[in-house]
Order: C-alpha cells, then structure tokens, then sequence
C-alpha cells in the first residue's frame, strides 16, 4: 500500500546481521491519512521519503544480543 500525507507513530529495532555484515531494521508504523479524517492504518514499514523528522530516539541496548534471522 502506498500512502502520502500521512501523520505516523513508528517502533521497532535495529538488529546487526553479522553474517552479513549489515544492519537490518524491522519498523512498525501506525499512520493516519489526514485528507480522510485520520482513518488509520498499521503495518510493517518497507520504505518510505520524509521530508522532516520532528522526533527520534534510538536506544542502544547492550544485551542479550539481537539478531534477526531470515
């Protein structure tokens, strides 16, 4: 699905894939289409273009360790 003009509240992690060698995030978003009167949606997160972030925070989390396995 694609949506545009959305207002969104995301979470999720950031995993290292050391088989791989690269980081691989897995991010939940909840949106709401603000031409429609909020009416929401919730999925995984594929891809997305933002043109401003008006909040982030990013936990860094020591242990146990987290991998993501296809």
């Amino acid at each position: 699905m694609h949506l545009t003009n959305v207002e969104a509240l995301g979470g999720g992690t950031l995993a290292y894939d050391d088989a791989h060698d690269p980081i691989a995030p897995h991010i939940d978003v909840s949106v709401g289409l603000e031409e429609h009167s909020a009416t929401g949606y919730t999925g995984h997160l594929l891809a997305a273009t933002v043109p401003f972030l008006t909040e982030m925070l990013i936990i860094e989390v020591c242990g146990p360790v987290m991998r993501r396995n296809p």
